[in-house]
């Protein structure tokens, strides 16, 4: 995906720029679409299309059965993937944007790895349709997919953690 020059980027994404100085990565989440830059500094993004929007819409339910939490990791490991390999140290993942939806609250001030796969965890399960597990997720197609595509990136990024700008 092409770069996008500087003086198109919204204001509120510059600020996430500086603000994520100290992280390995920085995320932006769009709602169709997620841009990352690594380091943030660079001020350079790959635009993978695996915004909240566009992951919910596979799913049918809410919250998503089985087999769409499947289709929706595949489709984000393949975005994913199609990003060059994390050069440099491990760190934290910056996360910012306006499609974070509750999960921005959830997630700060920051989260490590762990917790990041017990919230998973959770969702796996409540797609499996086991009482009470929806209760501890946010609702709704959208939170279900910021956090899928948070944990793919975490994964595959090789992060430790994130930070919520």
């Amino acid at each position: 995906s092409m770069p996008e020059p500087q003086d198109r980027l919204p204001p509120a994404l510059l600020a996430a720029l500086d603000a994520a100085a100290g992280s390995a990565a920085l995320a932006w989440f769009e709602p169709e679409r997620v841009l990352i830059a690594r380091p943030p500094a660079s001020g350079t993004f790959e635009g993978l299309a695996v915004g909240p929007k566009a992951i919910a819409r596979l799913f049918r339910r809410d919250p998503p059965a089985p087999v769409e939490l499947e289709r929706a990791i595949d489709v984000s490991e393949d975005e994913i993937m199609r990003m060059a390999p994390a050069v440099g140290p491990a760190g934290s993942l910056a996360l910012a944007g306006p499609a974070l939806g509750a999960w921005a609250d959830r997630l700060a001030p920051s989260c490590s790895r762990a917790v990041l796969e017990d919230h998973f965890t959770h969702l796996a399960a409540a797609a499996e349709g086991r009482p009470g597990a929806a209760a501890a997720l946010p609702p709704g197609s959208e939170a279900a997919a910021v956090l899928l595509v948070v944990r793919e990136l975490v994964h595959h990024l090789g992060m430790d953690g994130v930070t919520v700008l």
